[in-house]
């Protein structure tokens, strides 16, 4: 019935946020109104400066002097969306249609429909603030023939970027709320985790999801 449904989904989880390890905190010390005009003005309101696509080879070559935070998840979890609206303020924004800009100085990160498509390492530099780091999506790749090599290989770079980038402050795992968890999602959290590196998990898709599925997920 709706009234058992209303009591079975709990508020708490109906807000943009929850804390995990303190489910009731309703406050947010790092979500002040001060720190987010800070964000808003001098962070995202800047040119984004792309960088050439990174691989393993090339990794050395990928550390900034500004913190570092890296967006990784199942293929087609919504990465390149989540970063777009970020950088650009909307979702949807033209692609280069020539290879050099999409590979030499990208500033838009790649969106396909077809899971697999992103094998490299994109890095999108903020002001000289800040660095936001499109991962390689993994579960899924769109090479049939070589699909075992190529999902080792970016496999190996996500392992690589997360274990050896010193600058590298937080790690957002995003999870398709209409799906949960799998069983690489949590191969992923035990990386982070046993290097001491801050997660954040983000759930996508939350419009697709019913509320009592949304509950469950989270």
């Amino acid at each position: 019935s709706s009234g058992s449904m209303k009591q079975a989904v709990k508020p708490v989880l109906a807000r943009p946020w929850v804390n995990i390890r303190q489910l009731r905190e309703t406050q947010a010390p790092w979500l002040t109104a001060e720190k987010m005009d800070y964000a808003k003005n001098n962070v995202f309101a800047r040119k984004v400066l792309g960088n050439k696509v990174v691989v393993s080879e090339t990794l050395g070559e990928h550390h900034t002097r500004w913190p570092q935070v890296a967006v990784v998840g199942i293929s087609n979890v919504g990465k390149s969306t989540l970063l777009n609206a970020l950088m650009h303020g909307t979702a949807k924004v033209p692609e280069p249609h020539s290879n050099k800009k999409k590979f030499q100085s990208p500033i838009v990160a790649p969106v396909s429909t077809k899971a697999g498509r992103t094998r490299h390492l994109f890095r999108f530099d903020l002001a000289d603030r800040l660095a936001l780091v499109d991962l390689p999506g993994y579960g899924f790749t769109h090479a049939p023939k070589q699909a075992k090599s190529v999902e080792r290989e970016m496999a190996v770079l996500i392992e690589r970027y997360i274990m050896e980038t010193p600058s590298l402050r937080r790690v957002m795992c995003l999870i398709d709320a209409t799906q949960g968890l799998s069983p690489l999602d949590e191969q992923v959290f035990d990386l982070i985790i046993s290097e001491r590196r801050t997660l954040q998990i983000v759930l996508t898709k939350v419009d697709c999801t019913p509320p009592h599925q949304l509950h469950s997920a989270m």
